[in-house]
């Protein structure tokens, strides 16, 4: 595809996306906030639910500093993306880019950092709290979330926490396709989780690349560039 029929295919999906982005921020944000579009939302997302103070910008408001529905690697088909804005509070510290096929819940406290960027089909549920750095990575098919699905485990009688803990991602960390972090999991700056990776546990220490199912550390003082 050439540059020009790129350019003109975005223009035609910016402009189908209008109404369901016009009607996400105004719903979303007080009427000064929402005339500013803060948040693109694509036009084949589904808005299930979302509420006025629930997402906050607290280095300020810019128009379409949030996108959630469009874009990621054009080879890989999207799923149903939907967002569901039950409570809590989602705050953004700046730009952010959610691609096609997005799957967004949030009933806790959800923080993002600046230059956020996840690949299709990512699932980020957040019903405790997620805390996620600057300049994260995430490819295709990611799934982060902090609760067992409304589920009651127990171990030997009593009922398990870490079943239903924060989650933090650090910065500049990239969490490669397929991979999953689970309640109570932590992974520190600089860091990789591989492809396919299960994330159960707290690494704490900077610049590992950690895989497998679940997760160790495989190797130390690791860099990654885009």
């Amino acid at each position: 595809m050439s540059a020009i029929a790129k350019k003109i295919k975005m223009g035609g999906y910016l402009l189908f996306s209008l109404p369901k982005t016009i009607y996400f921020n105004v719903i979303s944000f007080p009427l000064v906030q929402a005339i500013k579009l803060p948040v693109f939302v694509g036009w084949n997302v589904k808005i299930i639910e979302s509420h006025k103070n629930i997402i906050r910008f607290p280095n300020g408001i810019k128009p379409l500093l949030v996108r959630i529905g469009y874009g990621g690697s054009p080879s890989l088909p999207p799923q149903k993306a939907s967002i569901r804005l039950k409570g809590g509070s989602l705050v953004f510290q700046g730009k952010a880019r959610m691609s096609a096929g997005t799957i967004l819940n949030v009933n806790g406290k959800m923080s993002i950092g600046k230059n956020f960027s996840s690949n299709k089909n990512a699932f980020l549920s957040c019903t405790n709290e997620v805390t996620i750095g600057d300049d994260v990575l995430l490819g295709w098919d990611v799934h982060v979330f902090d609760d067992n699905g409304g589920h009651t485990v127990l171990y030997d009688g009593v009922e398990s926490k870490s079943a239903n803990s924060s989650i933090k991602i650090g910065n500049r960390v990239w969490l490669c396709s397929y991979c999953h972090m689970l309640a109570g999991s932590e992974i520190s700056d600089g860091s990789i989780v591989a492809y396919k990776s299960l994330l159960t546990q707290k690494i704490t220490e900077i610049n590992v690349m950690v895989a497998g199912m679940p997760a160790t550390i495989k190797r130390h003082n690791v860099e990654w560039h885009v």
